[in-house]
């Protein structure tokens, strides 16, 4: 009976937060049952997260450097969330080897998870000029009109060769977090678009029309006016997964995406066919 419930929520594509729920039960009980009791019988109080500006400035802080974790679940630091998991895994010898050696890898992981959050604001400030310098290309664009309508004609031969191509993505798609981050930091091939959506955003309603379309989404949050989110998606027919950070500034209503894959033309292909989607 849990089995057969388990396989309907992972096939569900509908609702995001039942599918991630299903897949950590599944995760959990693949480590024994008296395992997954341990984890399940815990105390914890998972409440969702806003990004609203918190009274603890420490905790703000911890939750914005493990931004793609359990901790936007929980709001809690991730080593208060995984400290009963670790447990299960530590060796059973000597305590004092078990304490150095948890100790040890809660150093290493914090440190990853630092390097994470330092690039991902790295990665926002230079969306931030990005922007401010394609405003200042916007507008000396009335004083080279020979030259943008050469490129706007390569640019329309390129858009028709992307229009008569049929896409569809694969609904049953699945990729986890962890796969997803370690995934976004091995590809190199990357592709930057800006859309003017000219109207303030939100964020139930872009994951909605994402999933429409079988994009789905990962983790999302909101920063004052920044909405921040990351997707995937996949082709019908092809195992490459395009994965895709979205920043939308609410303030100037205009959304940046970062495109990455393994393959130029399918990123390419798929810069447009996500405008689609959105406009």
């Amino acid at each position: 009976m849990l089995g057969k419930l388990l396989q309907l929520s992972i096939e569900d594509q509908n609702n995001v937060d039942v599918l991630d729920r299903a897949l950590f039960y599944y995760r959990i009980l693949e480590t024994g049952i008296e395992n997954a009791k341990l984890i399940v019988s815990k105390n914890f109080s998972p409440e969702k997260i806003t990004f609203q500006e918190k009274d603890d400035e420490q905790l703000t802080e911890t939750l914005l450097d493990e931004y793609n974790s359990l901790s936007i679940v929980y709001e809690k630091p991730y080593s208060q969330i995984t400290h009963n998991y670790r447990i299960l895994n530590q060796e059973k010898s000597d305590e004092s080897e078990s304490e150095s050696e948890s100790e040890s890898e809660n150093e290493n992981q914090n440190e990853n998870e630092k390097e994470w959050g330092v690039e991902q604001e790295q990665e926002q400030e230079q969306v931030i000029e990005n922007e401010k310098k394609s405003v200042l290309e916007n507008e000396n664009e009335n004083e080279s009109e020979s030259e943008n309508e050469n490129e706007n004609e390569n640019e329309d031969s390129q858009e028709e060769t992307v229009i008569n191509i049929d896409w569809e993505c694969n609904p049953q798609a699945i990729l986890l977090p962890n796969d997803f981050q370690k995934l976004w930091a091995q590809l190199t091939e990357s592709k930057q678009i800006s859309i003017d959506f000219g109207i303030e955003i939100e964020t139930g309603e872009l994951i909605e029309q994402l999933t429409d379309s079988n994009i789905l989404t990962i983790a999302s949050g909101t920063i004052q006016q920044t909405i921040k989110m990351f997707c995937y998606a996949q082709r019908i027919n092809d195992e490459e997964f395009m994965l895709m950070e979205i920043i939308i500034n609410n303030e100037t209503k205009i959304g940046t995406i970062n495109l990455k894959s393994t393959n130029k033309q399918f990123t390419f292909e798929f810069s447009h066919y996500i405008k689609t989607c959105l406009i």
